[in-house]
């Protein structure tokens, strides 16, 4: 008995299902080409962004010892090659006013910018941390040290046939990334000093002269040496704030914070004062120990250097003691407040009624 046909509807389903089989194992096919190209590309582009030389750090630095910055030292991720800016066109900038003098040639993973010293009066606090700009140029003056291999379908066969021309021909060094680095403070502190009488403070290392010169910045951590010199062997010094407890012409600092120094230059008959001024406003009173103040009656004494003064406010009946002002300030509303006479100071206290 013979097999009867198929239909004919069944034959073109059956046609229909084995075309749209193949076509989307073509498509497939296709797509994975195509990820397959895009891929190397992809990677290769990633591989060369992660290449180019960048900057980690940058520290200010003091090259002799003067306490101010006249460098820059730019450490990089990787070992980096410099050409020198003989025409003066630094690919480099530095914020701040600072000049570029020179860029050094580099040393491993480190380049030093050599800059014009900046003194006090330019910089606030002596010890400015700019900000460091790279910009890429056509001169590419800064490169990695190492040469990384092009990416090419060419290179890639010379590699397989003539690796001494592929060497030659299909490496290269890559320039440093465009850039802003804020640079690390070249550390260090203020010292004031604040001088009564006829006498000059003199630092070492260099730095306070004082008559002219009574601010200066040190480095942290410096050992300081300051020292009196009076016209008359009469006149003795004596030295509070920071420097309170020392004796004779000498007194020595470590710069491990911002200090404040005071002298006063006495003659031997007598020890030299300062002054303390109250104010008081409304209905009360303030009173001092050791005795001077009894203000509003009494409202300025003279006491000793560096003698710790209790002040105490005394409201009226009926009244409240509002607060202090002035060198008293830090203690607002509490009664009592000690000042030690490290120089001239002024206090305030207000009173008001009862409501």
């Amino acid at each position: 008995m013979r097999p009867r046909p198929l239909p004919i509807l069944l034959v073109f389903a059956l046609a229909a299902s084995a075309i749209g089989a193949t076509s989307t194992a073509a498509a497939g096919e296709a797509e994975t080409v195509t990820a397959a190209t895009t891929a190397p590309t992809t990677t290769a582009a990633a591989k060369k962004k992660k290449r180019a030389p960048r900057i980690v750090a940058a520290t200010m630095r003091d090259s002799d010892g003067n306490f101010y910055a006249d460098g820059i030292e730019l450490f990089y991720n990787k070992r980096v090659r410099h050409k020198r800016d003989a025409d003066g066109n630094y690919p480099f900038s530095v914020a701040d006013g600072y000049t570029i003098t020179e860029v050094a040639k580099a040393s491993g993973k480190q380049i030093v910018i050599h800059l014009e010293e900046k003194s006090l009066p330019d910089i606030p606090d002596g010890l400015a941390a700019p900000v460091v700009t790279y910009e890429r140029t056509k001169s590419k003056p800064v490169m990695s040290a190492k040469k990384f291999p092009k990416q090419t379908k060419k290179c890639r066969k010379l590699k397989k046939n003539n690796f001494k021309k592929w060497r030659k021909k299909c490496r290269k060094r890559v320039q440093a990334k465009n850039q802003d680095m804020g640079a690390q403070p070249f550390g260090g502190f203020f010292l004031t000093v604040g001088r009564t009488g006829d006498g000059t403070v003199m630092s070492l290392p260099p730095g306070i002269d004082c008559g002219d010169t009574c601010s200066a910045v040190f480095p942290a951590g410096a050992p300081v040496v300051l020292e009196t010199i009076v016209p008359d062997v009469e006149l003795q010094p004596t030295w509070g704030g920071d420097c309170s407890g020392a004796e004779g012409p000498i007194c020595q600092l470590t710069m491990d914070s911002n200090k404040s120094v005071t002298v006063a230059f006495e003659g031997t008959d007598g020890p030299g004062t300062f002054t303390l001024t109250v104010t008081a406003t409304g209905p009360g009173s303030v009173q001092s120990v050791p005795p001077g103040i009894q203000c509003p009656s009494s409202c300025e004494a003279s006491f000793d250097p560096n003698t710790p003064v209790v002040l105490t406010a005394v409201p009226g009946l009926p009244a409240l003691f509002d607060g202090w002002g002035g060198d008293c300030s830090v203690f607002a509303v509490v009664p009592v407040c000690t000042v030690v006479m490290d120089g001239p100071k002024t206090a305030s206290a207000s009173f008001s009624l009862f409501p």
